[in-house]
């Protein structure tokens, strides 16, 4: 997932948004939590010896084309389209329109093959011999699709338990190819830039300021020990877990402003010790400079 989508959800959450940034969250979002339940509900029930990526961003003739999910096993590379659509749709004459609003939609296959094409391309370039499959995966178990064609690699929600059964069935396996095509992809990726120009203008100390839930968003927390708490939906997280999440935001909201525990501090609204923040930062991120002047060198995917 691009870094304008945990910019903006943190803007949502501390700041305003226009009803049009709103709904170009919510479309991220939809898209983001589609991509998760796919590869932490699903593929992680593979055990088929395999290697897996997600939310690549790779480089070709000046462009980029954007990969969702990658498996490599055997000799092959499957390629995952995820869509997070709900509701009713009418596939006709190679499109997808919704039943409900009659409203079209671009067929995803067009993007797959992009993405398959592109991929094959670099294989040949780079050395290697896998053999490249596109899958268009319907993750929501809510959406239908009236005249779905059997010749289209489509993949719906309640086959993907029987799907994932037939490929640890697969005699895969991995060896080094596998591994250094995965590190390269790996090094490849070109995540996309926050774009700010469209973002209202915000500043640090118009933002407000807290330790907010790292699941529903809500500042009305705890920290007990080494947990933060939620108090409205009961999830619970590491605290240093929660301090270096705070410090990636502040890195992403800021990306030209060194990120010091003393600034950190004040984004948590003052509800965690300099000490602490520091002790969790270093076991984490390089730091540069010597006691008032030392900041964190924060690396973003």
């Amino acid at each position: 997932m691009s870094d304008i989508y945990f910019v903006l959800r943190a803007l949502k959450r501390r700041w305003l948004l226009s009803q049009e940034l709103e709904l170009y969250l919510e479309n991220l979002e939809r898209g983001y939590k589609g991509e998760s339940r796919f590869t932490v509900d699903i593929l992680d029930g593979l055990t088929c010896a395999h290697v897996l990526l997600r939310d690549l961003r790779l480089p070709m003739d000046n462009n980029h084309f954007q990969l969702d999910a990658v498996l490599l096993s055997g000799k092959q590379m499957i390629i995952f389209e995820v869509k997070n659509w709900s509701g009713s749709f009418v596939y006709q004459d190679g499109q997808f329109m919704s039943r409900r609003s009659a409203k079209p939609y671009k067929n995803p296959t067009e993007q797959l093959g992009r993405c398959v094409s592109n991929m094959q391309y670099l294989l040949r370039k780079w050395g290697y011999d896998f053999e490249v499959i596109g899958r268009v995966v319907f993750i929501n178990p809510s959406f239908y699709l009236y005249g779905a064609p059997l010749d289209q690699p489509f993949l719906f929600a309640p086959e993907l338990a029987d799907w994932v059964k037939g490929l640890n069935r697969f005699d895969g396996w991995v060896n080094e190819r596998h591994r250094s095509l995965a590190a390269l992809l790996v090094s490849k990726d070109c995540p996309a830039k926050v774009d700010f120009e469209i973002l209202p203008e915000f500043t640090f100390n118009g933002l407000k300021k807290g330790l907010d839930c790292c699941s529903c968003g809500s500042f009305t927390t705890k920290v007990v020990g080494q947990r933060v708490r939620c108090l409205d939906c009961g999830a619970v997280e590491r605290t240093e877990e929660a301090i270096v999440r705070m410090a990636e935001e502040l890195a992403q909201l800021f990306p030209k402003t060194k990120i010091t525990s003393r600034l950190v501090g004040e984004y948590c609204g003052g509800r965690l010790s300099r000490q602490r923040i520091n002790r969790s930062l270093s076991g984490k991120y390089e730091g540069r400079g010597r006691t008032r002047g030392r900041h964190f060198q924060i690396g973003i995917k």
